[in-house]
């Protein structure tokens, strides 16, 4: 009640603005937390693909010595 029309619209748009501030955080945080866990997904299902890779160039280059 002590605040004017003007104040009180003032004071209003800055707790808007907090609010939208806090979800806007909020909102970055879930998205990194959601990359940083694909990543890791991608991480773990790239590793074994690398492992057989290593896997079967070994075995032709065996194959190689093998026909010497």
């Amino acid at each position: 009640k002590s605040l004017n029309v003007n104040q009180t619209n003032v004071l209003g748009n800055f707790l808007a603005a907090v609010g939208t501030l806090m979800t806007t955080i909020v909102a970055q945080e879930q998205a990194l937390a959601v990359q940083k866990k694909e990543t890791q997904v991608e991480k773990k299902e790239t590793q074994p693909d690398v492992q057989k890779q290593i896997k079967e160039l070994q075995e032709q280059m065996q194959k190689i010595l093998d026909k010497k």
